[in-house]
């Protein structure tokens, strides 16, 4: 071994060089696509930086009309490496693995090289990440240009090696995605199985003996003959925020206030914007414990959480508050995927995603003596607390083979380990 001279990189075998990425690769920039020329289903595909994730998905990529006379610079081949160039994902990578006919836009480059697959696992380390977010530094809109990504250093080595090792990692993290591919279809089964138990209870209660009757809305059918239907209005006051002056935002002084980013399960107070807004006339909009959160529009509209702990918090503009004082079972039916439903309609036709608190108000939930509205509140505490720690520990494993992937291809790209 000697050193490389590069501190990421440190020691390398003895035969080994470093050199930059221009050296071994060939940068092609996308081109620019007219959005007028795209299309669902006629045309040539074209590779967006949404496209980009373990490898490319040719079927939903969008076409366009676009004469491709001149594009010919711009096709992908079986090896190219596509590069995101900008957004929030800059600096992302896939490797073409098949041929299909698939042009790139001017957001996406290719790298092409005669030792793509090392060059492809190099970009996978940290340290391209690193590199990434440097060049980034500053700017307003993370990117990167192709003159830069020419300067990331890697390693030369005799092909041989070079090919034994993108062998190796081919095999080795096609096993791991396989993995991260099961936990994650586990996640899907867990909350399936979390909305199905809550319909169930919410719906049909916990005593499967008790005489039923036809309530008379499609996606709730037979309920217990002694609960009836109603609108959520009924039982709960709705709350909407207030439209704090981004100006005043903070953070680590003022207020804490709640914005749509913050419905999780919970809300993680610790990660709130502060505001120095004076709170004289803010009292409406303070939370209390048992509120449950609601956006009210942007991608998660509809998304729920309960405020299980008293944190002095106010909501801004695109967040509600249902309050009740059987707020534990209204929450667990906004759980079911027909609130969602029942939301995604009210949205239909609107080009940004939103509901209003009258709209949410008219939302159909079942009444019950409070005595079994409390058992099946504390039913679905526990057995969603179950179910909710199943799947932290599915998301964790995913973060582990995730991370021991990253640790394998440095391990072997800088040649710490050699393949045998």
């Amino acid at each position: 071994m000697k050193h490389s001279g590069i501190p990421w990189i440190g020691e390398i075998p003895e035969s080994w060089e470093v050199v930059r990425l221009k050296q071994k690769s060939d940068f092609i920039n996308g081109y620019a696509f007219n959005s007028d020329d795209f299309r669902i289903d006629e045309g040539v595909r074209v590779i967006r930086i949404g496209d980009i994730g373990l490898k490319v998905d040719f079927g939903n990529c969008v076409r366009a009309t676009t004469d491709i006379t001149n594009l010919t610079a711009f096709k992908i081949k079986e090896g190219d490496i596509l590069i995101a160039m900008s957004g929030a994902t800059t600096g992302k990578c896939c490797i073409v693995d098949k041929t299909e006919e698939a042009y790139i836009n001017q957001r996406v480059g290719i790298i092409r090289s005669s030792i793509n697959r090392y060059v492809y696992y190099s970009l996978l380390t940290p340290y391209f990440m690193e590199f990434v977010n440097l060049n980034n530094a500053g700017s307003a809109q993370p990117n990167i240009s192709s003159k830069d990504i020419g300067e990331f250093q890697i390693l030369s080595m005799p092909l041989s090696e070079q090919q034994k090792i993108a062998s190796y990692l081919d095999r080795k993290c096609s096993e791991i995605d396989e993995m991260v591919v099961l936990q994650e279809k586990i996640i899907e089964e867990l909350k399936a199985y979390k909305q199905s138990v809550i319909t169930e209870a919410v719906t049909k209660g916990l005593n499967p003996d008790v005489p039923m009757k036809d309530s008379g809305i499609e996606w709730i059918g037979e309920i217990p003959e002694n609960w009836e239907v109603v609108r959520l209005k009924q039982k709960s006051d709705f709350i909407n925020g207030y439209a704090f002056n981004s100006d005043d935002f903070r953070i680590d002084e003022g207020v804490r206030v709640i914005r749509i980013g913050d419905i999780g399960l919970k809300v993680d107070f610790g990660n709130c914007v502060r505001a120095t807004t004076d709170i004289t006339n803010l009292t409406a909009f303070k939370i209390k414990e048992g509120d449950i959160l609601i956006a009210m529009s942007g991608a998660t509209t509809g998304k729920c959480c309960i405020v299980d702990k008293t944190e002095e918090a106010y909501i801004n503009q695109r967040v509600g508050i249902i309050r009740s004082s059987i707020n534990r079972y209204v929450y667990y039916s906004l759980l079911t995927p027909y609130f969602m439903e029942f939301v995604n309609l009210n949205n239909a036709g609107s080009a940004q995603p939103n509901i209003s608190s009258k709209d949410i108000g008219e939302f159909q939930i079942l009444s019950m003596p409070l005595s079994e509205q409390q058992t099946i509140a504390s039913y679905l505490d526990e057995k969603c607390s179950e179910i909710d720690s199943l799947i932290s520990i599915k998301q964790s494993k995913i973060e582990s083979l995730k991370e021991y992937k990253k640790s394998i291809i440095y391990e072997y790209v800088t040649g710490k380990k050699e393949v045998i």
